[in-house]
């Protein structure tokens, strides 16, 4: 029985951490993707609408690390 729930706890750990460090990756290459593309912006747009989308930018980015951090609580909790 312990062996069964030691196989079991490395299925769910491998199956997580897999999911966790895919997730990291598509997150980060979201951040250097809207970082290049708020960059491109700015060489046409005047300075208001720059800090706009670097607003917009940054929350984007804060609910995505939110949501990422409350998944990997989640998923180490069950």
């Amino acid at each position: 029985m312990s062996c069964l729930f030691v196989y079991y706890f490395q299925y769910r750990f491998i199956t997580s951490f897999s999911q966790f460090f895919f997730s990291f990756i598509f997150i980060s290459n979201l951040y250097s993707y809207t970082l290049f593309l708020t960059n491109s912006i700015s060489l046409f747009l005047d300075l208001l609408v720059l800090l706009v989308l670097q607003l917009i930018k940054v929350c984007f980015l804060f609910f995505i690390y939110f949501f990422f951090i409350v998944s990997i609580l989640y998923f180490v909790s069950n």
